[in-house]
């Protein structure tokens, strides 16, 4: 009789090979759509070429990529448990004595173990990546990338210093959000009661203050005055600025934790980084429950002879976790639904289901 430590050992390797395969035909169709979608941005630039859109696109495609991951788990997984059916291994498998659980817990292993490499490798890497792509972007496109500078409304930022706090408004942020034109600047003291107004042209963020030029300042039911220059005292850093304006995804895991506190103290909004760091942390036990998931719409697939229809319905179940963790992202970052639930909703629902089908699918 075969060991059960080396059927193990097989069970684990077959949807090993399956999952990179799956995720390494993801990333071929992500970076040929990626090359393409620049090569018509670059028109406008007669020095960008393919060679420039290959390197773009590479510098591009770790972030990219981390969002295929877990459809890379469910349908390799799948595509694995389909290929030992349709050989009869899982029914010699059972025959020996294994339970459904006890095969499916080093494919399990293996999503989890993907998972935590996926997190403390290969997100550092994309986020340090997509910085010298969005550099790239700038010099080739001539454009800002960061979504702020591009916002119709402008950019709003909450801060707070040894002053107490201030709202600023900008029509529009450059240099990365270190320097903003057209400002406006509501002061209030430690008891957050409004207590000054500031309007100006030009402010330049300096290592613990903002410098205002040209300002119009106006304290209470006192007329404006105009001021030179007018120093407005700030926690805030221009790295903590930079990354505010970048999407949470593009900062990496080991600096989010860093982040999130320096935001909190300087009265940065942090909810987005919250759930991206929650949503890192609950990405491996996305991907285990993702092999649990890829189990229910194929274990019985050759026993009930609906091939077609189970996996449909695998794909459609992907493609609503999909839906679900957009949706729990939304609201985690809009402050509609506290960050640490936002993110860890998907992974524990997607759990919880797929635990349940099949325990009642195999074990009555």
């Amino acid at each position: 009789m075969i060991s059960r430590r080396i059927l193990s050992r097989y069970i684990a390797g077959q949807t090993f090979y399956a999952i990179i395969s799956t995720y390494a035909i993801f990333l071929v169709m992500i970076l040929f759509i990626d090359i393409v979608e620049l090569l018509r941005r670059g028109q406008i630039n007669e020095k960008f070429g393919l060679y420039e859109a290959l390197t773009l696109a590479l510098f591009r495609l770790p972030v990219l990529s981390e969002k295929v991951l877990p459809f890379a788990v469910l349908f390799g997984s799948m595509f694995a448990f389909l290929k030992l059916n349709r050989r009869q291994e899982l029914v010699i498998a059972r025959s020996s004595g294994l339970s459904v659980w006890q095969f499916l817990t080093p494919p399990i292993i293996i999503a989890v173990l993907i998972g935590i490499f996926a997190v403390t490798a290969l997100s550092p890497l994309g986020a340090s990546l997509n910085k010298t792509s969005q550099r790239l972007e700038v010099e080739y496109f001539r454009s800002e990338s960061s979504m702020l500078s591009r916002a119709k409304a402008g950019l709003w930022l909450k801060q707070r210093s040894n002053e107490g706090s201030s709202i600023i408004h900008a029509g529009k942020a450059e240099l990365g959000g270190v320097l903003l034109k057209n400002i406006t600047v509501w002061k209030f003291n430690a008891d957050e009661a409004f207590y000054e107004r500031i309007e100006a042209p030009i402010a330049e963020l300096y290592d613990g203050f903002w410098s205002l030029t040209q300002a119009w300042v106006t304290s209470g039911d006192s007329k404006p005055v105009k001021r030179n220059t007018v120093r407005l005292d700030t926690f805030l850093t221009a790295e903590q600025v930079s990354d505010s304006l970048s999407d949470p995804a593009e900062i990496s895991f080991w600096q989010l934790p860093r982040f999130i506190e320096a935001a909190r103290k300087a009265g940065l909004p942090a909810n987005r980084f919250q759930v991206q760091y929650h949503t890192l942390l609950s990405r491996p036990i996305l991907l285990g429950a993702m092999v649990i998931v890829a189990a229910v719409f194929s274990m019985q697939v050759f026993r009930l002879g609906k091939i077609g229809r189970m996996v449909l319905g695998g794909v459609g179940s992907g493609f609503f976790l999909y839906f679900l963790s957009n949706l729990a992202v939304a609201l985690g970052g809009a402050g509609r639904v506290q960050p640490i639930i936002a993110a860890w909703s998907p992974a524990s629902i997607a759990l919880m289901i797929g635990v349940t089908v099949l325990l009642y699918n195999e074990d009555g």
